[in-house]
């Protein structure tokens, strides 16, 4: 790992210091943030809807507010587009289930996942 410096902005000033500097905290292994590893899923593909993996899994567990899902180059989902003929298509995807999807999400799959706003991003292997 590599060695940055971080510095926190003191809402109360000590010292006459605004910008105190800190030794960095060690990644945590754990975390899907910190980690290089992907995130792995267990789930019914030929069951279960991109909607319940949106709203059950990316904004609950992984608490991504905007996420945007790629599988390989092809956009299943993006949150926030405000081109119309763009959400129709994503709302489509999201009453399929995710083997039916236009690029299938089957066992084996990595999806990507990404919030802009938030600035994260993550890998989720998908095991059926």
């Amino acid at each position: 790992w590599t060695f940055h410096r971080m510095t926190y902005c003191l809402e109360h000033p000590s010292r006459n210091l605004l910008l105190m500097p800190v030794e960095p905290f060690e990644p945590n292994k754990s975390c899907y943030v910190c980690s290089e590893s992907p995130v792995l899923l267990e789930i019914n593909t030929n069951r279960s809807k991109l909607k319940d993996v949106v709203e059950k899994i990316i904004k609950a567990k992984l608490g991504m507010s905007l996420p945007l899902i790629m599988n390989a180059s092809n956009l299943l989902y993006e949150a926030g587009d405000i081109e119309e003929d763009m959400v129709a298509i994503y709302n489509a995807n999201l009453e399929k289930v995710l083997a039916e999807l236009p690029s299938p999400v089957t066992g084996g799959t990595m999806l990507t996942v990404e919030d802009f706003q938030q600035e994260l991003k993550c890998n989720i292997n998908i095991k059926h």
